[in-house]
């Protein structure tokens, strides 16, 4: 009963989780296991000033709020916004030492969204 008055008063709740993504979106992402948020980012695919990264999904809400007070307080600031859904992929691919989802260096992170 306590359990379910905080989470009530917190205002968070299991089924009302923020939906980034559309569902085709969300599969390239998962497929991929990280990449670049354009919708969140402002760097239009050029060399950004600020990187901002985050796995899991109160990182990701941190994270997106950060982007929003710097697009906000600093719009001259060029960001982009990095997801990661599956940690792995942050190691560099290699079939006897790391990763076999690694990405290596050249790898587009980015991904057109519909």
């Amino acid at each position: 009963m306590l359990r379910a008055r905080l989470l009530e008063r917190t205002g968070y709740h299991p089924n009302r989780q923020l939906q980034w993504l559309d569902i085709d979106a969300a599969r390239t992402h998962c497929g991929r296991g990280a990449s670049v948020w354009s919708w969140a980012s402002t760097d239009d695919g050029r060399d950004p000033d600020v990187v901002l990264a985050a796995a899991g999904d109160v990182p990701t809400l941190e994270t997106v709020g950060a982007a929003w007070l710097i697009r906000k307080h600093a719009p001259e600031l060029r960001v982009r916004l990095v997801n990661v859904v599956d940690l792995m992929t942050l190691f560099p691919p290699a079939a006897d030492r790391f990763h076999v989802r690694g990405f290596n260096e050249v790898r587009d992170w980015t991904w057109s969204e519909a």
